[in-house]
Parts: structure tokens; sequence; C-alpha cells
């Protein structure tokens, strides 16, 4: 936002960074618990696999979580008194971060769907893509901004806020039109590849991949492009989410439904304790959210003091005379 001139962003750059960071420590932690041998989770670090696409994978989102992770300092240090020799190694670090923290993602979106491109012949040719790593670049550009005006209107709700609906709206124009251009590289692959038919042929995986690309792309695209609907909080939430659930749908689709038939296994069904646990850890991330919300400068500073002062009566109840 500092260095595209969008300054008037700011309301939005807080909460939605902290939305990510939560988001990323959440998937950090589910993947080193899930994946079975926890203890061995600092091993890519002294073993260098640069061959590997996980080994990618592994570097690049434990790379962007500590960056992230270093850029909360800033807001730490609003709050706690730190040496001023940290906050001036702070100010120098600052852009290289900013830098740094906006290209590691690109490289581990492609690097989580590389692993699919190999797998030709056994992913679905409605999703199997040799530009498969470009596509997941798009969702996570457009899937942004729609992160953000859910978040924004959640935490409205939640504390006593104003959303500025035109700075969600300049987000949601910018997202359409990477849908628009997701679309269209969707739909000139399928038909290059000639499995265009196969999207309208009335197969169980043709009419999931027919609403992943219409109901929850095309729909929420066109959405966004109507002025009046970035306008209305309904409008803009109803396409936000669609596009949320599009983006969840199609990486659902990759790894589970597009995958089904060549395993020979029949479809997939998560043991009882893993939902348990997926659930345990949204819980823990959605009370993470509202310490540090109600603890640091997370919220705009000219209502912050308002809306922590707010729940400081509400938690102490109403003052009495006498």
């Amino acid at each position: 936002m500092h260095f595209v001139g969008r300054d008037r962003w700011r309301d939005v750059e807080r909460g939605a960074f902290l939305t990510s960071l939560l988001g990323y420590l959440m998937v950090c932690t589910a993947l080193i618990l899930d994946l079975g041998q926890w203890f061995n989770a600092w091993r890519p670090i002294v073993t260098w696999g640069y061959h590997s696409v996980m080994f990618e994978l592994y570097w690049c989102i434990g790379g962007y979580t500590v960056v992230q992770l270093v850029e909360f300092l800033y807001v730490f240090e609003e709050r706690v008194r730190v040496p001023p020799i940290v906050r001036a190694v702070l100010a120098r670090m600052y852009a290289p971060l900013m830098i740094l923290g906006a290209f590691l993602p690109v490289f581990h979106q492609s690097a989580l769907v590389s692993l699919y491109v190999l797998a030709k012949g056994r992913l679905d040719p409605l999703w199997w893509s040799q530009l498969l790593p470009l596509f997941a670049v798009l969702t996570s550009f457009y899937v942004g901004p729609a992160v953000v005006a859910v978040e924004s209107h959640l935490s409205a709700r939640v504390y006593p806020r104003r959303v500025d609906m035109r700075v969600l709206g300049e987000m949601g124009l910018m997202s359409a039109w990477v849908m628009a251009l997701y679309l269209a590289l969707r739909v000139i692959d399928l038909a290059i590849r000639g499995v265009l038919p196969d999207l309208v042929s009335g197969s169980a995986v043709g009419t999931v991949a027919f609403v992943e690309l219409g109901a929850l792309v095309a729909l929420p695209m066109g959405l966004l492009f109507l002025p009046r609907v970035r306008a209305s909080t309904a409008g803009l939430l109803t396409a936000s989410g669609l596009s949320i659930a599009g983006v969840a749908l199609n990486r659902f689709n990759i790894v589970m439904v597009g995958m089904t038939a060549s395993t020979g296994e029949g479809f997939y069904v998560p043991y009882w304790m893993e939902a348990v646990f997926v659930l345990g850890l949204a819980a823990t991330v959605l009370l993470a959210y509202l310490f540090v919300v109600e603890n640091f400068a997370i919220l705009p500073l000219e209502e912050r003091s308002r809306v922590v002062g707010c729940h400081r009566v509400g938690r102490a109840g109403p003052a009495t005379a006498g």
C-alpha cells in the first residue's frame, strides 16, 4: 500500500496483516502436526533439497511466516517499550521486509500446486494444467481483497468501528479484473486441451467444475464490476463470500475431487478427530485475533481509543454513582 500510493487503504492494512499472520501460523501448526513426524520439522533448515518442490514450499511458507512475525514487531513496539536501537533497526528493515513479504507468497502459492502438475494422468483433466502455478497465484491475488472485506465487516460487528466502503470497493474492483483474467485463462486452457466439452457434459466432476467456474468465479466477478454492488454492504459481502468459496472449492477439487478416480479407493472422509483438530485451531485463531485487536493498535488509530474504552466499560459494567 505504501509503495503503490494507496495510503488511504491504511484503515484496513493492519487488520488484513493480522488476519494473514494468524492464518499462516495456523497453517504452519497444522502442517507440522498433520505430517506426523513433527519433531523432524527442523531438518529442511540444515538439509538442502533444492530439487524438491516440498523444500521450496517449506522455505517459502516458513520464511513468509517469519517475515510477518518480524513485521508484527512494529505493532508490538507501539505498546511495549523496546530499546531505541531496536526501533532504529526495525525502521531500516521495514522496506526490505515489505518487498520480501510481497514475493514469498507468489513462490509458495505456485509451489503448492506444482506437485499436481507432476500428477498428469492422475489428476482429472478438468483441473490438471501446466498453468496450475499461475492459476494458484491469480486466485491468491483476488481472494485477498475478499478476505479483507469479510474481516473488516465482521470486526465492525464485534467492535464499534466504521467500514470504509470506498476502499473496499476499490479493492473489489481490482479483484474483479484479476478474476476476469483468471477465468479467461482457465477457459482458454480447457479449450486448447480439448476438455472444454467435459465442463458441460453433465458428469459429476463436470458439474462440480462448472459450479466452481460459473457460480463461484464468473458470478462474483460480474457482481464486483457493478458499482452499486461494491457500494453495498450486502452486495460486497455476497461477492466476497462467493469468491472465497470459489478458491476453497478449487483447492478442494484439485486435491480431492480431481484425484478420486485415479486412486481407486473412493472418496476420502476425514476422521472425527481431524475435524475437531481443525475446529480447535480455528477457535484458537479467533481468540488470538480478539486478544491482539484489544491490546494493540490494529484498528484505525482515531477509533482505537474509543473501541478499547467501550470494551473496558462493557467488561467492568456501567459506573454507578455514590
